[in-house]
């Protein structure tokens, strides 16, 4: 199933990416991801990535839904005119 990323944005903070999704039937989906910095100097080992920590079952029409459903959990995000 293709899927492009229509949406993205930061965290204020910088730590949380939101990504909002189209799949291959035009509906929506999400997913977010937050930074993650592993350092453990006594194996010299030091790793920076970004995880995903969302389930993916919500399911929207458009964005502007998308982005007024998120902002319940995600307050920081901009909205968008539709």
């Amino acid at each position: 199933m293709k899927r492009t990323v229509i949406h993205q944005e930061l965290s204020p903070d910088g730590q949380i990416r939101l990504m909002v999704i189209q799949r291959s039937d035009g509906s929506l989906i999400y997913t977010a991801e937050k930074f993650w910095i592993d350092d453990v100097p006594e194996y010299n080992y030091h790793a920076e990535y970004w995880a995903a920590f969302t389930d993916n079952s919500s399911i929207f029409d458009s964005l502007e839904t998308a982005i007024r459903e998120l902002r319940v959990e995600y307050p920081w995000l901009v909205p968008v005119e539709g």
